[in-house]
């Protein structure tokens, strides 16, 4: 066993209500997360060294397909991914995004707003993308990220993602968020949603259209150019913070399998992420990973992007990536 969690149990009051009602005695339902029985000693490779860039369109860009997995019965939920992610060109990526995705849709928007409006504005709509595998694939959410090629009163100004109707209705709102203090191209992750509309038997929402929103705070003037947007259907959203990011000679090392004794490889109870020499593999510094690093799925693909402080982006950064899974099993078998 490497996890649980205790459920309060409705039938019999619950442990809230117990809690509070003064019962004497509680009911709950312990639920432990078992691990794999049986692992491989060899990891298999998920993605060979390839390079990728910091866009959302051209060649390369940064999203990379899965090779071909064929070890393990967990290929279909998930196994643990180890991933190296070498020092971009140019930026230092201090915050290095990463997401297990069905699907990306990449738009050019090229859109420029001012307002003083404190309720919204709303940028040129991105293009219908097809959100009916929300309702065939478990664990599958829509997620957005917006790179802004520059702003103005950046401190004063937020944005937000919206999802509609190709006829207009709103399907979802998501929060306001700020955006980072630089006039200067940024990344700006506006979180997602499950989309619950689409999921809903009978509602025909298979198609959803982005639309992003500008505000400022106080109505002050504030203004800023939507360029791209990257639309994800993913598994998982996850960060690197790597604090000051790399320098030179530099990589981001993340493990969420180990092999401590020597033998087979096992999920870790929490993902590990750290800076180490891109030569030696020496660690320098750990790093903090954040919120669901990415696994390895059959038939899906690696989404990254890196920003540095306040947001900063370079579309035109690359980067070398390689990723390595453990293959699972539920059973007595495996490559041992």
């Amino acid at each position: 066993m490497y996890g649980g969690h205790v459920e309060d149990d409705p039938q019999s009051g619950g442990i809230d209500a117990a809690f509070t009602g003064g019962y004497s005695t509680l009911q709950g339902t312990i639920k432990l997360l078992r691990s794999a029985f049986w692992g491989s000693d060899v990891l298999e490779t998920a993605i060979a060294s390839t390079n990728i860039a910091n866009r959302v369109s051209g060649s390369p860009n940064n999203l990379t397909a899965f090779g071909n997995l064929s070890q393990g019965e967990l290929l279909e939920e998930g196994q643990p991914l180890n991933l190296t992610f070498a020092k971009p060109a140019s930026m230092a990526a201090v915050l290095l995004y990463l997401a297990t995705i069905e699907s990306r849709s990449g738009q050019t928007i090229t859109s420029a707003k001012t307002t003083t409006s404190t309720t919204g504005l709303a940028f040129t709509a991105g293009s219908a993308i097809d959100v009916s595998a929300l309702r065939t694939k478990p664990g599958l959410f829509a997620y957005g990220f917006a790179r802004l090629s520059a702003a103005t009163n950046p401190t004063k100004a937020k944005i937000q993602l919206t999802f509609q109707s190709p006829s207009g209705s709103l399907l979802w709102a998501g929060p306001w968020v700020a955006i980072g203090n630089t006039t200067g191209a940024q990344l700006v992750d506006l979180t997602g949603t499950g989309l619950e509309a689409a999921r809903t038997p009978g509602s025909n929402a298979t198609q959803a259209v982005p639309v992003v929103n500008l505000k400022s705070t106080d109505g002050t003037s504030v203004s800023a150019t939507l360029d791209t947007l990257d639309i994800l259907l993913a598994y998982t959203m996850g960060a690197i913070d790597g604090g000051a990011g790399l320098s030179s000679g530099q990589s981001y090392q993340l493990f969420s399998a180990q092999n401590y004794a020597g033998g087979a490889w096992l999920p870790l109870p929490a993902p590990m992420a750290s800076v180490v020499d891109s030569t030696t593999g020496a660690n320098i510094r750990k790093c903090v990973a954040r919120g669901e690093m990415p696994v390895a799925l059959s038939g899906a693909s690696l989404w990254a992007a890196w920003a540095d402080a306040n947001g900063a982006h370079t579309a035109t950064d690359t980067s070398t990536l390689a990723a390595q899974h453990a293959p699972l099993w539920h059973t007595l078998r495996g490559a041992t």
